[in-house]
């Protein structure tokens, strides 16, 4: 069977930060700074553990793990969304 891979776009909100693209395929994966997560970003403001991406049946799905942690989507605060 083929994997689908879909992209997820991490735009840093920090000032002079480059924005990254990273490739999903079917599955979960924790992104986050720490050296344990499944996608690393040594970035300003990303916890340790920041979220969880899960990508399954042409849908992706993110939770914040980190209560903490800022994260946007479509230029709003959210903690849990749908991203495709």
């Amino acid at each position: 069977m083929k994997e689908t891979i879909r992209w997820l776009i991490v735009e840093s909100l920090a000032e002079g930060s480059a924005n990254l693209a990273l490739a999903l395929v079917d599955g979960e994966c924790v992104v986050g700074s720490s050296t344990e997560c499944d996608f690393v970003l040594n970035m300003p403001g990303v916890a340790q553990r920041h979220l969880k991406v899960e990508a399954r049946q042409g849908k992706v799905l993110f939770r914040v793990l980190d209560k903490d942690a800022k994260t946007e989507l479509r230029g709003k605060v959210a903690t849990a969304g749908l991203l495709k």
